[in-house]
């Protein structure tokens, strides 16, 4: 047997240094939950933005309505105006949709990355002290040692999750930036086609309007155009919600990139949290339907 192992856990010193270890290391552990709670908020941006999914609808009424008499009698082009728009709009969808899965996917990995609790190992402690046990290795105090030991290791798991996410956050900024800016340039077209659209309901109303005097058909009218009017204002809000949120996203990842070496730092906590709250208020804008 080689010098090293031959004994019987008579190294009690060891343990004593190794749990002085365990509690210098656990004191200095990266504090990253200003990290994984951005990073979550943002994941939850890209899963229940409507704005983008929407797009290719935007122009459905719009287009039934420049189809009426009274409208192809006062903008005759307005109906082929439209086709075109909804047509790129089809076209440019599908890759934003899948922009936001890839946001949405990096910033899961990012939370996961960034989730600063330690993995609870009772239960593999206890099972190896009943083992050392009944080999007979060890005394009565083998499982308190490799609780010790187990949560040493986890330490060491700890300090490869802040190098991981440094280089995470590092290598991926330059794709990030793409991403969340263009979902963002996305989203400002999104607010401008659903504008295009509400002033096409505008026309239609004010044309139809005139068909008739009658009193109950213009009350009838006047209640049909505000409801247009609520749901192209909720959505219009919601795309300028989205529009804040990826612009909000790539800079924070900048300003994650730019301090990447101290992510636990006060200026990143600071700064992420005076932010995340742009995050949710859009999450509770998208929330209207």
């Amino acid at each position: 047997m080689h010098p090293e192992l031959n004994h019987t856990f008579r190294a009690t010193g060891i343990w004593r240094r190794l749990l002085v270890l365990f509690l210098l290391v656990t004191s200095a552990c990266a504090n990253l939950s200003a990290v994984r709670d951005f990073a979550k908020t943002s994941s939850s941006i890209t899963a229940n933005e409507p704005v983008i999914s929407g797009w290719p609808h935007i122009y459905d009424t719009a287009q039934l309505l420049a189809a009426s008499p009274q409208m192809t009698a006062n903008a005759p082009d307005l109906k082929t105006k439209l086709k075109e728009e909804a047509k790129a709009a089809n076209a440019d969808s599908p890759l934003a949709l899948e922009a936001g899965k890839a946001l949405g996917l990096y910033m899961n990995v990012l939370a996961a990355l960034a989730d600063d609790k330690l993995p609870d190992v009772s239960d593999q402690a206890s099972s190896i002290s009943s083992s050392l046990n009944t080999l007979g290795a060890v005394n009565s105090n083998a499982e308190d040692a490799t609780a010790g030991l187990l949560k040493l290791i986890g330490i060491s798991l700890d300090a490869w999750r802040r190098r991981a996410i440094r280089d995470l956050v590092k290598d991926s900024n330059n794709d990030v930036q793409t991403i969340a800016k263009f979902l963002a340039a996305t989203a400002n077209a999104v607010q401008k086609a659903d504008k295009f659209a509400k002033s096409v309901t505008d026309q239609y109303w004010e044309a139809t309007g005139a068909l008739s005097k009658d009193p109950g058909i213009q009350a009838l009218l006047l209640r049909a155009e505000r409801d247009d009017d609520q749901s192209y204002a909720t959505r219009i809000a919601q795309a300028d919600a989205a529009q804040a949120a990826f612009q909000k996203i790539a800079a924070d990842h900048a300003m994650l990139a730019k301090h990447a070496d101290s992510l636990s730092g006060d200026e990143v906590r600071n700064a992420l949290s005076s932010n995340v709250p742009v995050l949710l208020s859009a999450l509770r804008i998208f929330e209207h339907n």
